[in-house]
């Protein structure tokens, strides 16, 4: 079967790794000491929301100009567990910017005090472009245009952002 390209390009160039740090609060974790399941989906959002911040987007740029990027599935793949205090680095890219979804992917480490690092979990996001009345529309032109002039130009594409809550 043939590939459908009408609702979606590939976009290699959107290949751009930005990564985020945030240190694991005791909130996070379950009764048996490991993140709970569910945190790692928040992980996931805060890898988005600096991958589209380091591009010069916010989710507040995208709800004045009446978008909105609900996500429409999401998948994790837990390899292993998280603990409080740990500090983890979640890498985040956009292997896909199609003309109504985004699809970004997730891998989340945790790094070791000699260098080092652990995948902990891997995963996707897919997220559909909506009006205000929720209804699916085209990605806006300059969201589209801004990005693929922003990815296709960047030299490096790695940027980290370290958040420690305490």
């Amino acid at each position: 079967m043939a590939k459908d390209t009408s609702q979606s390009k590939e976009a290699p160039w959107l290949q751009g790794v930005v990564t985020h740090r945030y240190r694991v609060v005791f909130g996070d974790t379950d009764q048996m000491g490991v993140v709970y399941y569910a945190n790692y989906l928040r992980y996931f959002e805060r890898g988005r929301v600096a991958f589209l911040r380091n591009a010069g987007f916010s989710y507040n740029d995208f709800q004045a100009n009446g978008w909105q990027l609900p996500v429409v599935d999401v998948q994790a793949k837990y390899v292993k567990p998280a603990r409080y205090e740990d500090l983890l680095e979640v890498e985040t890219q956009m292997p896909v910017l199609g003309r109504v979804k985004m699809v970004f992917e997730y891998r989340i480490f945790k790094l070791h005090a000699d260098g080092g690092r652990a995948l902990l979990c891997k995963g996707t996001s897919s997220h559909a472009c909506m009006d205000e009345r929720g209804r699916p529309t085209r990605l806006p032109t300059p969201l589209m245009s801004h990005l693929t002039e922003y990815w296709s130009n960047a030299k490096s594409l790695v940027q980290t952002e370290v958040l420690e809550e305490l």
